[in-house]
């Protein structure tokens, strides 16, 4: 089994929803809309039957940051959404996706924190994702925009 930074490499991520960091180590994730939050689990160590989807070809944006590089998109799926924070080299430090969420349609870097916003018609999730501490991301608005 390839590890989920060797996956990364290949431009592939987990299909279900969390937060993983290099090394394989990881938190299931769930994005909770009747309260407006996201829980995290406790840290999980890489699972053998983890299962992996084409990120790459899926990609919407990314840009260079203070921080390393800043990548987001969606899955080969309906309804899935990741952003990334990754080295120079291209190296994952964490990967956020969530299986029920649309594409990641928009990021950008306030201060130490990561604002993403993922958008298609009618579902709004806009997150605010500290950069060093993203399990205390915070689900800062969810809109139905009709």
């Amino acid at each position: 089994m390839k590890s989920i930074d060797q996956r990364w490499k290949e431009d592939a991520g987990p299909i279900i929803s969390g937060l993983f960091y290099a090394g394989g180590s990881y938190r299931t994730a769930i994005l909770d809309r009747e309260n407006t939050r996201i829980v995290f689990s406790d840290i999980l160590q890489q699972s053998t039957d983890l299962q992996f989807a084409d990120y790459g070809e899926y990609e919407v944006g990314s840009f260079t940051c203070s921080h390393g590089v800043l990548r987001w998109g969606g899955g080969s799926w309906e309804g899935g959404g990741w952003i990334s924070l990754d080295d120079q080299d291209k190296n994952l430090i964490w990967l956020m996706h969530f299986e029920d969420s649309e594409p990641f349609t928009q990021a950008r870097v306030s201060g130490d924190n990561i604002e993403a916003v993922a958008y298609e018609y009618p579902l709004m999730v806009s997150l605010t994702i500290p950069v060093l501490e993203p399990h205390l991301t915070t689900l800062t608005n969810e809109a139905d925009t009709t």
